[in-house]
């Protein structure tokens, strides 16, 4: 069995979760609407409105996946399914990434349908890049953030108890992405390390971040809105997924030797 078609059997599982609909589909439509009727929406009809409700997507849903998925990699709560994976010829962090990757292709269906249905709308009123962009977007800032909140949910909950790790892993996801000057604590926005695509933003789609840089170069001395550090940031990112990810299938396979 592949990871592919590992990634396609764990897609077929969660199309018939419907509690895991419920979550996602309402959450991805109350980003859709704050998106459109925020002050700080762009509003140019173009790239940067496409952008800014991706980042706000990115934001809230985030949050249900760090809730959602913290029995992931432990095979007490999935024992059936745990039994029936581990007597197929794939190493368990293959394994684990495709669980991964097959629940993403999912739940990011509600993200993809309004990332592009508004790509359409643009492409209608003139701007025939609007579709492609929409995807682009997606795959740039939703699709990252998202794997990033699932492997921490996943890794918190191979680390914790299952209750314990969803209040820690929604409670970490919030204190990553949202940020205020009201409360000076030390924070990832305003630099390339953040979690939500604002140097990606900045650096492929020319759209204003979410949260203000703290300096007029980013880490490294690099321009916060150039290409090159929209690559860093989708670097560390990938980074982080696979520590996160590794981490949690370690102390999974762990436990499950103890």
């Amino acid at each position: 069995m592949t990871l592919i078609n590992a990634a396609g059997a764990h897609a077929r599982i969660t199309r018939r979760r419907v509690w895991l609909w419920f979550a996602i589909v309402p959450l991805t439509a109350f980003g859709a609407l704050l998106a459109f009727v925020s002050p700080g929406a762009p509003r140019t009809g173009d790239t940067p409105d496409l952008v800014f409700t991706g980042q706000i997507i990115a934001l809230f849903c985030g949050a249900a996946y760090a809730a959602a998925f913290t029995d992931f990699f432990a095979s007490t709560s999935r024992r059936s399914m745990d039994e029936i994976e581990a007597s197929t010829p794939v190493a368990p962090p293959v394994r684990h990434a495709a669980l991964v990757l097959g629940t993403l292709g999912v739940v990011l269906v509600p993200s993809a349908v309004v990332l592009v249905g508004a790509g359409i709308w643009q492409t209608a009123a003139g701007h025939g890049a609007a579709v492609p962009a929409a995807i682009a977007v997606l795959g740039t800032i939703v699709l990252p953030s998202a794997l990033i909140a699932t492997c921490l949910s996943a890794f918190l909950g191979a680390l914790l108890p299952h209750g314990v790790a969803r209040v820690a892993a929604v409670l970490l996801w919030f204190g990553a992405v949202f940020s205020t000057p009201l409360i000076p604590l030390p924070t990832l926005n305003g630099t390339v390390l953040n979690l939500v695509g604002d140097t990606v933003a900045a650096g492929l789609y020319g759209a204003q971040p979410l949260y203000p840089r703290y300096a007029p170069t980013g880490p490294l001395g690099l321009d916060a809105a150039t290409p090159r550090a929209a690559a860093l940031s989708l670097a560390w990112q990938a980074v982080l997924i696979a520590l996160l990810l590794t981490a949690g299938s370690s102390l999974a396979r762990a436990r499950n030797r103890s």
